[in-house]
């Protein structure tokens, strides 16, 4: 996956960060990426882990996990924290963030079994 300060026709001015929305147990917000920087970078195909999102040049605070695939529009990225997040204590935190990077390791392999090909295959990333 390219840096994000690789790139020099994209801007992260192009990123477009959604209003904070939320319910009872989240709170949420989107990203919306620049279509042809989603597609060089193979954005959509599987979740991102923190790591992967901010080398994009996402910035966002702790606790935000990439939650969900839109397929009409893989460019968005959708984002999910615990309401109050940052005022919850720094062990909480912490087995929340380690959760959240298990479910995503979870639900990329769901996806590539219903898809049938490693998603590192289509990725480029293999860091499991």
């Amino acid at each position: 996956m390219a840096s994000r300060d690789s790139q020099d026709d994209d801007s992260q001015d192009d990123f477009d960060y959604s209003f904070y929305y939320s319910d009872e147990k989240f709170e949420y917000r989107h990203v919306i990426l620049p279509r042809k920087f989603a597609r060089e970078n193979h954005v959509g195909n599987r979740l991102l882990h923190e790591s992967e999102w901010r080398r994009l040049g996402v910035r966002m605070s702790r606790g935000w996990t990439n939650y969900a695939i839109h397929p009409p529009e893989t460019h968005i990225l959708l984002f999910k924290r615990l309401k109050n997040f940052s005022s919850l204590p720094a062990h909480v935190q912490q087995t929340y963030m380690q959760t959240s990077e298990e479910g995503i390791r979870t639900k990329n392999y769901q996806y590539e079994r219903h898809l049938r090909v490693p998603l590192g295959d289509i990725t480029g990333y293999t860091g499991y």
